[in-house]
C-alpha cells in the first residue's frame, strides 16, 4: 500500500496541515493587530488602575465611575451573581475562576477584556436592566473568558461559532430562570435565538447588542 492510499497517513496528514493554516491566519491576524492591542493594553491597565476597586467573596469589582454611594451599580453586579450561584452554583464557581474582575464603566455593551481577564459591563445598560439580564451579560462575557483561558480567541473565522456558544450558556441560564418563576423570559429567549442574525460582533462602531434587548 501507498502513502497515497494509506489511510492513516492520509487522516494524519490532514490536520497538519490544517494546523499549519491555522497558524499562518492566527500569526498575520496579531501582526495586523499589534497597534490596536497595544491601545487595547494600556487602556486596560488604565482602568484598573483608576476605578475604585473593592472585594466581594472570590471577585475584585471595580467602579470607573464616581457616582452616590446610592447609586452604585456595584450593588447590582452583585445581586447578578448572587442569582448565578442560587441558580447555577457550578457555574458561579466557573466565572470566580475564569474571570474574578468585573468592571463597570459607560461603554458600549459589555465586553471581555482578555488583557487583564476582566469582565466589562456597561454602566447604561446595568442602569436599564434588570438583575436577571445583568446575570445574562456576565455569564456571556465569562463564556470568552473561559475560552480565551484554553487558547481559543476570537479570530474573525471562529466569531460566529464563539458567540452562538455564548448565547447557548445564556438561554441555559434563562431556562432556569423561567423555572424559578421570572417573568418575561419566554420574550428574553426569543431575543436570544433572534440576536445571532445581526452580527453585532462585526459593526465596528457597536451600539451593543443589549441595546435592542427587552
Amino acid at each position: 500500500m501507498d502513502d497515497a492510499t494509506n489511510p492513516r497517513l492520509w487522516h494524519s496528514a490532514v490536520p497538519n496541515r490544517a494546523v499549519k493554516r491555522s497558524g499562518f491566519r492566527k500569526l498575520a491576524f496579531w501582526f495586523s493587530r499589534l497597534p490596536s492591542i497595544a491601545w487595547q493594553t494600556a487602556l486596560e491597565h488604565r482602568a484598573i488602575r483608576v476605578a475604585k476597586r473593592q472585594r466581594w467573596r472570590e471577585f475584585e469589582l471595580f467602579d470607573y465611575e464616581v457616582l452616590e454611594e446610592e447609586q452604585r451599580p456595584i450593588a447590582k453586579v452583585v445581586e447578578a451573581l448572587l442569582l448565578i450561584e442560587q441558580l447555577d452554583p457550578r457555574r458561579y464557581r466557573r466565572i470566580a475562576h475564569d474571570v474574578p474582575r468585573i468592571l463597570v464603566a459607560r461603554a458600549n455593551g459589555a465586553r471581555y477584556w482578555f488583557v487583564t481577564n476582566t469582565c466589562l459591563l456597561d454602566l447604561n445598560e446595568l442602569e436599564r436592566d434588570s438583575t436577571g439580564m445583568t446575570a445574562l451579560a456576565i455569564v456571556h462575557e465569562a463564556i470568552h473568558a473561559r475560552l480565551a483561558r484554553q487558547g481559543i480567541f476570537s479570530w474573525p473565522h471562529l466569531r460566529y461559532r464563539i458567540e452562538r456558544r455564548c448565547v447557548a450558556e445564556e438561554r441555559t441560564l434563562v431556562d432556569l430562570l423561567r423555572h424559578a418563576g421570572w417573568e418575561g423570559t419566554e420574550k428574553v429567549a426569543a431575543w436570544l435565538d433572534s440576536s445571532l442574525q445581526t452580527p453585532w460582533w462585526a459593526q465596528k462602531k457597536s451600539l451593543g447588542r443589549r441595546r435592542n434587548s427587552p
